[in-house]
């Protein structure tokens, strides 16, 4: 029986917790993880999710980091690392943008959320076509936002929501499995 592949991208503002909620879900899922944290952001890692000692999916993850850094960026960039990276997330099965939850990184979260749309825009893609997991990311702080503002600012017509904080290894491998069944890779 083949397992299905599904290639799932990162996204949103930097800072956010885009990288330690990769490694956070990898380790949950106890997978071996790059030896630094410069392999998720500038390659893809391939990984078998496994579940009762066997692997059910066949997962390439990838941190779009670079394009959380560049906010004065225009689609015709000849930025050729950036340029790759916008039609690697043009061309993922699946995305999950990780939010900034921390009172004061709203409009951080949005100009991401804007970039993202603008981006696939560019690429001929519309949003909505792809799903996506809002990972609400640091919900172990005091100051944080609320769901309902998560719910408000950040919706697609496939999309998810999850609370997590990746450095209590909390919600991470959720966002991932949320993201696998709007793919339809798992049920």
């Amino acid at each position: 029986m083949t397992i299905p592949m599904r290639h799932i991208v990162y996204v949103g503002c930097a800072l956010a917790g885009k990288v330690y909620s990769l490694r956070s879900a990898l380790q949950r899922n106890h997978r071996p993880l790059p030896a630094s944290d410069y392999g998720l952001r500038t390659a893809g890692h391939r990984v078998a999710l496994m579940r009762d000692g066997r692997a059910f999916v066949d997962l390439r993850v990838r941190v779009s980091d670079r394009r959380a850094t560049m906010t004065a960026y225009e689609p015709d960039t000849r930025d050729l690392q950036l340029c790759a990276e916008i039609e690697e997330i043009a061309a993922a099965d699946g995305l999950i943008m990780v939010l900034d939850s921390r009172i004061g990184r709203e409009e951080a979260n949005v100009k991401a959320f804007d970039y993202l749309q603008r981006d696939l825009a560019s690429r001929g893609i519309e949003l909505a076509s792809k799903p996506v997991v809002f990972q609400a990311n640091k919900r172990d702080l005091d100051d944080i936002v609320t769901m309902d503002w998560v719910r408000e600012n950040f919706k697609t017509s496939r999309s998810f929501y999850v609370e997590s904080s990746a450095m209590q290894h909390t919600g991470t491998l959720e966002a991932i499995r949320a993201v696998l069944h709007l793919t339809n890779a798992v049920r």
